[in-house]
């Protein structure tokens, strides 16, 4: 999922999310604290999780950059 979004082949993470946790069967009480988790995973990441999440440093800088930019 993180890896997916970073790469920029998600455009819509929050609706990805929540079509990623139905299609994985989430129960519909549980799919809030589940987009909340996987928004706080791409939030919390940084290069040591980049890097676990198979993420090249070049695409962690460019996703840190547009992230930066969006909040700014």
């Amino acid at each position: 999922m993180v890896r997916d979004v970073v790469r920029g082949t998600v455009v819509q993470a929050t609706s990805w999310i929540n079509a990623l946790a139905q299609t994985h069967g989430v129960p519909d009480a549980d799919i809030g604290a589940f987009i909340e988790r996987a928004m706080a995973a791409l939030l919390g990441l940084n290069e040591a999780t980049a890097a676990r999440a198979r993420l090249r440093p070049s695409e962690y800088a460019a996703w840190r950059a547009y992230l930066d930019a969006a909040v700014s």
